[in-house]
């Protein structure tokens, strides 16, 4: 978009970093709260505030996709991010805890310890 060639670069000079799908939904869900500053966000996550409103922007185009239409209109930015971000950490570990090539259920051990946690109510 700056119409220069960066690829010809190297990457100490441009740098480029890759965050994880929780830490930009941490970061929207920071955003759209309205907590704090968005200067105090790219402060505390350590991005450009250029970046935090290309995240905003993707996240708007997407939104609809993800939540679907009708349950857009019900559900604000902020209730879908909190969901998203793992605030329900053990809810999320039980759901997303096997990837496609693993198997399930896990050995005796493994249940064992997550069974052990649901009786202590750790999450």
């Amino acid at each position: 978009s700056c119409s220069h060639t960066h690829a010809l670069l190297s990457s100490c000079l441009v740098p480029y970093r890759s965050y994880s799908l929780r830490f930009i939904l941490t970061v929207l869900y920071s955003y759209f709260g309205k907590q704090k500053t968005v200067e105090q966000i790219s402060t505390v996550f350590g991005i450009a505030v250029s970046t935090l409103y290309e995240w905003k922007k993707l996240f708007m185009r997407h939104k609809e996709v993800w939540l679907g239409v009708l349950e857009s209109l019900y559900r604000s930015e902020t209730s879908f991010l909190r969901e998203l971000t793992g605030k329900e950490v053990y809810g999320f570990y039980e759901k997303f805890r096997f990837s496609f090539l693993e198997r399930s259920p896990c050995t005796d051990r493994e249940v064992s310890f997550i069974g052990s946690r649901k009786k202590r109510g750790v999450t």
